[in-house]
């Protein structure tokens, strides 16, 4: 056996077991969120609300230090004080319904969604070469958002769904590397 060999015939003893438990790990999350979306959704709701409060903290720092450079400084600004007042208030208080969360999530991607077009028409008049991309994501991001604020309970259950069958998905592919690494293992064993 060589040195390489042996280093493989120990990744995959050693390795096995961890892949296998962290699967199996994957495959129950995804199952209980499934089972528990009410609760699965206000545990991403905490999750969304500190990266609202980060991101708005991020935003209003980029906008005053560049509101000399910057022509639409005060969007960047807006964004960041939206972002970061529904954070405080998703933080502050995780009893909100799904619906509220979901309602202030689509409206600060509204604003977001005009944030972005409004930079695609500055980046337009200062002749950048792709700013047409992102107006079309503004536009896409503004279309999503729509969706979000008219029906929230149904893009409340595709997040859920999403989410679940990604983690699923993943302990699967966990389980099924950690059969092979075992397969591998015996085959150095023999």
């Amino acid at each position: 056996m060589t040195t390489n060999d042996s280093s493989l015939k120990k990744i995959t003893t050693k390795g096995f077991n961890l892949l296998l438990i962290s699967g199996i790990l994957f495959i129950a999350l995804g199952v209980l969120i499934i089972f528990t979306p009410e609760s699965s959704l206000i545990a991403l709701g905490l999750l969304f609300a500190t990266i609202f409060f980060v991101t708005g903290v991020f935003e209003i720092t980029y906008a005053i230090s560049n509101r000399n450079l910057l022509d639409n400084w005060v969007w960047n600004l807006t964004i960041g004080i939206v972002d970061l007042v529904v954070g405080i208030l998703l933080i502050v208080n995780p009893e909100l319904s799904t619906i509220t969360l979901l309602l202030f999530i689509g409206l600060s991607l509204v604003f977001r969604s005009i944030m972005t077009i409004v930079w695609a028409i500055f980046l337009r008049d200062i002749h950048f070469k792709n700013w047409g991309w992102i107006l079309a994501l503004g536009i896409l991001i503004f279309i999503f958002s729509s969706v979000v604020l008219l029906s929230p309970d149904f893009f409340g259950i595709i997040i859920i769904l999403y989410l679940s069958f990604t983690l699923i998905t993943v302990g699967f592919a966990q389980v099924l590397m950690a059969i092979t690494l075992k397969k591998l293992a015996s085959k150095f064993l023999d």
